[in-house]
């Protein structure tokens, strides 16, 4: 893919089947995925610098093909849960960054917290494979950002283990 393909990232536009008040780009999220994945690095002491770079030159590319195919909803890509500790991280990365982007501009539409639930539903996913596959630190990491991007306001569906407050 030539880099002027690649710079059309930033007007493939996300959330098109779900509600937002504000937009977001692909590049927008994919520079947001690389800011959390880099936080989730500094939490994880385990992690050797060459993992980190790699990791962030990754989530800068982890939707590249969407330059071709336009946004594609969550809901219809992979659900296998990551094979390994930094693709765990990577995928928390980009499951966190969207329940935050959605925390922050969601609309109120029944879509758009179907997409919340379903968000924090995956992110529980994976932080339980995380677990169960003895990956140090990469939980514990996602949570500490989650709970830092989405804390817990009594309003917000943040995942399983708390409670959505229907009005």
């Amino acid at each position: 893919m030539t880099l002027a393909e690649q710079l059309r990232l930033q007007v493939v536009q996300r959330w098109n089947i779900v509600h937002t008040v504000k937009t977001q780009s692909v590049a927008e999220h994919s520079f947001n995925v690389v800011l959390i994945v880099r936080d989730m690095c500094k939490r994880i002491p385990t992690i050797c610098p060459q993992d980190r770079q790699n990791l962030m030159i990754r989530a800068l590319d982890h939707d590249m093909e969407e330059v071709l195919t336009g946004d594609l909803p969550s809901t219809n890509k992979s659900l296998k849960l990551p094979q390994n500790r930094l693709d765990g991280v990577l995928k928390l990365a980009d499951l966190i960054e969207a329940e935050y982007f959605l925390s922050q501009y969601g609309g109120h539409s029944r879509h758009t917290i179907g997409a919340y639930v379903w968000l924090g539903e995956r992110i529980s996913e994976v932080l339980q494979h995380s677990r169960d596959m003895g990956w140090l630190g990469v939980a514990e990491a996602a949570r500490q950002v989650r709970d830092e991007l989405n804390p817990y306001d009594g309003g917000l569906y943040n995942g399983p283990e708390r409670k959505w407050i229907m009005g």
